[in-house]
């Protein structure tokens, strides 16, 4: 469930790109169009949360699986992040390529395609500089994540909780460091941005917690899950506010306050939502559960659906005062077809490997 809130961070963040929201900032210079900006804006944390999730997720399960079996079958685990990754992922990549070749607008260079394919996405971005075409400008991430998963259960295997508190505290450092050497070569945005070794917070954050809560109840009263979940909200809207590390990077207050800023405060929403009792007798819950299930679709596909939605609608911009109801009616028709694509990927692409997948678990995943 709480896979699906990140998600839509994200996808409110981008669906601001693309829609005419993105100039009520600068034309109206006022409390309201500076409150726009944050709020928009501190939507691409939601891939800090991600990270976070994930590693959280990874590391439980595998050292879940080490006390259980005693081992831990790194090739299985491969196997499955292999299952559950890359058919959609490469089932993209080859719609990317195909619908390239007769759209222009949507056409990849090789290079680009030939290091997606690689899951090296965020190396183009530091090598070229921000993905040219917009519909692929978020597969960054998933390299990021599938680097991760390369190597650390080679990290977890016959290795006690202290080892992994301390390799975890090492990817601090190593982040740090490479921000630091970012900050003094003033690199460009993409680089600190996507770059895997200066994005290891929320990943060292997630696994640090996941140790901690390992074998552990973790039980929260509802108060402490409201004022988490606020805490961590409203650190993202104060690191949006104040560093800006997509266009102006490399200041100190960004590389230095914004990013860990930001895991910590990805860390109180995971706390807030961890052991949550929820009725499953409840529509809302159900449907929650299942957005959650589909939320690697709904990343997927989501960047496809805005361009196709933005372009099928294209329209004079409109007169100052309706822009940002004809951006929420973009967003909405954009956010309805994603959840229609992601569903139906789900059902068609991703289920039948996600059942084969189960044959090689040792140990049940938690829900994310």
């Amino acid at each position: 469930m709480l896979r699906f809130f990140a998600f839509l961070a994200v996808f409110l963040q981008h669906a601001f790109q693309k829609t005419p929201a993105y100039y009520f900032p600068e034309t109206h210079r006022t409390l309201s169009g500076r409150a726009v900006s944050i709020l928009a804006w501190s939507g691409g944390y939601g891939v800090d949360l991600f990270f976070v999730l994930s590693a959280f997720l990874i590391t439980q399960l595998l050292m879940r699986e080490q006390e259980v079996s005693g081992t831990l079958d790194v090739r299985r685990f491969y196997l499955r992040r292999i299952l559950r990754i890359w058919p959609l992922y490469f089932a993209y990549l080859l719609f990317l390529a195909v619908i390239g070749i007769s759209i222009a607008q949507f056409h990849i260079a090789a290079k680009w395609l030939i290091l997606f394919a690689l899951l090296s996405g965020n190396i183009a971005n530091a090598l070229w500089g921000w993905t040219p075409t917009f519909i692929a400008s978020h597969l960054w991430s998933i390299a990021v994540e599938e680097q991760f998963y390369l190597l650390w259960p080679l990290v977890v295997r016959g290795r006690r909780a202290r080892s992994l508190v301390a390799a975890a505290l090492a990817m601090l450092a190593i982040s740090v460091t490479a921000r630091t050497i970012c900050w003094l070569w003033s690199a460009p945005g993409s680089l600190v941005w996507t770059n895997t070794l200066t994005r290891l917070d929320p990943l060292a954050g997630g696994i640090l917690f996941g140790v901690y809560t390992m074998g552990k109840p973790f039980r929260l009263r509802p108060l402490a899950r409201v004022l988490l979940s606020i805490g961590g909200a409203a650190t993202m809207l104060v690191v949006s506010a104040f560093c800006d590390p997509y266009w102006s990077p490399n200041s100190a207050l960004t590389l230095f306050f914004g990013y860990p800023a930001v895991t910590l405060g990805c860390v109180a929403i995971l706390a807030a939502f961890l052991g949550m009792r929820l009725s499953l007798a409840s529509f809302a819950t159900r449907a929650l559960v299942y957005l959650g299930k589909i939320s690697y679709g709904l990343y997927i596909w989501h960047m496809l659906a805005l361009e196709a939605v933005v372009k099928g609608l294209a329209r004079p911009i409109p007169f100052a005062g309706d822009w940002i109801d004809s951006s929420t009616f973009e967003a909405v028709c954009a956010l309805g077809l994603t959840l229609a694509i992601s569903a139906a990927s789900y059902r068609f692409l991703e289920l039948p490997f996600l059942k084969l997948k189960s044959r090689f678990a040792l140990v049940p995943s938690r829900p994310a």
